[in-house]
């Protein structure tokens, strides 16, 4: 993981034209898309209830590969859909809300 979010951050200058073409094709595919906000104090069952909505339903949501990624977000939602395409990630486990695999759910906090 370290090496990806080192290339990725540090090759961000480089590939933003890559992600602003990607973010372009995909604001033009479904604009009535509805968003889901999950807020919750600590210990209150909020990273459960993401976890659950993600594995089971059809949502799109920003797992650790593409938090790695997070100079160039659309870049990232291109690599892990390249590598998980619909595969859930069966993850309810957490340790304060961070998860370890690459596909399970991120809560935006630094990985690395």
């Amino acid at each position: 993981m370290y090496i990806i979010r080192r290339l990725c951050k540090y090759f961000a200058i480089f590939l933003k034209p890559f992600n602003i073409k990607l973010l372009k094709k995909h604001s033009q595919s479904n604009p009535n898309n509805s968003v889901i906000f999950i807020v919750g104090s600590p210990r209150t069952g909020s990273t459960i209830l993401y976890q659950i909505i993600t594995n089971f339903y059809n949502v799109s949501y920003i797992n650790n590969l593409i938090n790695l990624c997070r100079e160039n977000i659309q870049l990232g939602f291109f690599i892990s859909n390249i590598f998980y395409k619909n595969k859930n990630h069966n993850t309810t486990t957490s340790n304060y809300g961070s998860t370890n695999k690459l596909n399970a759910p991120s809560e935006g906090g630094p990985l690395i």
